[in-house]
C-alpha cells in the first residue's frame, strides 16, 4: 500500500521542502501490537512518500514522528479491507487435516477444521467482515447400508 503525507509549518502553509529533521513513520496492526514494515520517501517538495504491507485485513495505528515529537496524539487509524474472497486461493487449517490439506473421517464422528479465506491479492482474509462459506462433504455408501465421508472441499 501506499500513502502521501505533506508537511505544513506552524502557520499551517504548505511546505515546500522536506523536513529539518528525521522523520520517522510507524503503522502498528491495533488486534496484536504487530508492527509492519515501513518505507518513507522524501519527495523533496514537503511531500513524503509511505510503503506499507497490510499483511491482513484490519485496523491499524498510524504515527508519525518529526524530531522525536509525535504528531499524532492519539494515533490515527488506517482500516485495511480485504478483497472479494477466491476458493481456490482458499484453503482448510485445523487439527483434523490430514498432509493433502483434506478433512477425512468417519460418519459419527466430530472433525475440527477452519477455512483460511484468501483475497484475490493473496491476503489472508480476517475476522474483520465475515463471509459464508459453503463445504462439499463427499460420502461413500457402504455395502452395510453406512456411509463414508470421502473428501471435504
Amino acid at each position: 500500500l501506499v500513502m502521501f503525507f505533506s508537511l505544513r509549518d506552524k502557520n499551517m502553509n504548505p511546505c515546500t521542502t522536506g523536513a529539518s529533521g528525521p522523520i520517522q513513520v510507524t503503522i502498528v496492526r491495533k488486534k496484536d501490537e504487530a508492527q509492519m514494515d515501513v518505507a518513507v520517501v522524501d519527495c523533496q517538495d514537503g511531500s513524503y512518500r509511505v510503503d506499507y504491507s497490510a499483511p491482513l485485513s484490519g485496523e491499524y495505528s498510524l504515527q508519525i514522528i518529526h524530531n522525536g515529537v509525535r504528531r499524532f496524539d492519539p494515533p490515527k487509524t488506517i482500516t485495511v479491507h480485504g478483497g472479494k474472497s477466491v476458493p481456490s486461493m482458499s484453503y482448510i487449517i485445523g487439527p483434523d487435516r490430514d498432509s493433502t490439506s483434506k478433512v477425512q473421517g468417519a460418519v459419527g464422528e466430530k472433525r475440527i477444521f477452519f477455512v483460511q479465506l484468501v483475497d484475490i491479492h493473496g491476503n489472508k482474509k480476517s475476522d474483520d467482515k465475515p463471509e459464508k462459506v459453503a463445504a462439499m462433504i463427499e460420502y461413500k455408501e457402504e455395502s452395510d447400508g453406512s456411509l463414508h465421508a470421502l473428501e471435504a472441499n
